[in-house]
């Protein structure tokens, strides 16, 4: 269930590593409490990821445990707690991948100590 979304996560996050200009060496990123802060390159753009794998990580042991309950619980119920503890990290994910973009294509908004190279140009 949680491969396809770290997968698509993986390949989107080398795809902005790959396209966007080497020069940018720090990227903006978005922290849990809504802090906008520069980062390294590598961090700004794979870090969502990382957060999202330790989530799976935590749903496979959450997966185990429900195996070795004496109880047996409902496939439905054990589907339900997957969706709704990866939903967090990926909108987390999501937003993080919206102000990189939104950054590079605008320059808003701004960050403290990081200049857009747009704007070393005029």
């Amino acid at each position: 269930m949680v491969l396809p979304v770290l997968l698509l996560q993986w390949w989107f996050a080398g795809r902005m590593d790959r396209t966007l200009p080497k020069r940018w060496r720090r990227l903006p990123t978005l922290s849990f409490y809504g802090n906008r802060s520069a980062a390294p390159r590598q961090t700004a753009l794979y870090d969502g990821f990382r957060f999202t794998l330790l989530m799976c990580a935590m749903l496979i042991g959450l997966a185990i445990w429900v195996d070795f309950q004496p109880r047996a619980f409902a496939a439905g119920k054990t589907i339900v707690a997957n969706v709704y503890g990866l939903a967090p990290a990926c909108l987390y994910y999501g937003m993080r991948v919206f102000l990189i973009r939104r950054w590079v294509r605008t320059g808003k908004p701004r960050i403290h100590g990081l200049r857009h190279p747009r704007d070393d140009s005029a």
